[in-house]
Order: C-alpha cells, then structure tokens, then sequence
C-alpha cells in the first residue's frame, strides 16, 4: 500500500502526531497538562480496587469503599470463563450483586479472599489512563495462589481526582 492510498483509506487520520506515537517520552506542547503528581497516584487508586475486594474469614467486602472508586457509568467486563464462556458488561452495583450471590460469609466453607497486584504498566495522556495491573489471588491468609490474571483499567480525571471508568 502506498502512503497516498493509505491516506485514502476510511479509518486513516490526518491529524495525527506521529512524533508522540512513536518517540518515547515526547509530549507535543499542546498536550493536555496532567493533574498534579501531589493528588492520589493512579496506582493508589489501582490498589485501593484490590484492597477493596479482600476480606478475612468472617469479614465482608468493603463495597462501600469499592463503589467510590468508579464513576457511576463505569462498566466492568469479567472473563468468559467466569461465567461460561459468555463475557457479561456490568456496572460496579451489578459486580457487587453477582460477588454477594456466589459468596458465602462465616461458615465452614469461608476462607476469605485477597487479590494483590504485583506489576502495573500504565500509560496516561492528560486526562485519561490505562493501568495494566497483574495480580494474584487466594485464600485470605493462605500461601497458595489460586491464579493470576490481568485487569486492564481505564481511568479518566474528573471533578479533581481520578475514577475508574472501566475494568476488563
């Protein structure tokens, strides 16, 4: 393909900053300023998601904590093989239903859960972030992991701080 046809082609924009794409560390000057490193890291807000899920035997989430960190049209996209091979778009209450209803507190069959990430990749441009976060995960207190995957965060700077706009 040659530049002139690919300039033709439908999904090709001219207003792009090639420079930015693909020169590590350049930022034109019209690039929107980022809030202030003082405010709550978005790796903090990463964080306080995991920390928020975690519970010890006999304790419930803390969904409270959970729900302040989305904006109220976040989504969140669990994998397929959480729910048979269908993905699912839920808002976070609708993530707070589905966990309340296949988890049992107290009881012989409680032991807690914890999730903990252990390598973040993020990119920020201004306002807007994505945080690739690996985590793992296991009984509360207990050493053996039960699986490790990657969320994929997307987060936008709003009303002065950062919100979780989507999970997948």
């Amino acid at each position: 393909m040659t530049l002139t046809t690919f300039r033709k082609h439908p999904f090709f924009c001219d207003k792009i900053d090639f420079k930015s794409v693909f020169i590590p560390g350049f930022r034109p000057k019209s690039a929107v300023k980022a809030p202030p490193s003082t405010l709550i890291p978005i790796e903090s807000i990463v964080a306080a998601n995991c920390a928020s899920i975690a519970r010890a035997l006999g304790d419930d989430y803390d969904w409270n904590r959970f729900l302040s960190l989305f904006l109220k049209e976040a989504i969140l996209i669990h994998r397929s093989e959480q729910s048979g091979g269908i993905f699912r778009v839920l808002s976070p209450p609708d993530f707070v239903d589905w966990i309340t209803s296949v988890t049992t507190i107290g009881g012989a069959g409680d032991r807690g859960y914890a999730e903990e990430g252990y390598h973040n990749k993020t990119g920020r441009y201004g306002d807007v972030a994505n945080v690739m976060s690996s985590y793992q995960k296991h009984f509360w207190g207990e050493e053996t992991i039960l699986g490790r995957g990657i969320n994929s965060f997307q987060l936008v700077w709003s009303s002065d701080q950062w919100w979780i706009a989507g999970i997948a």
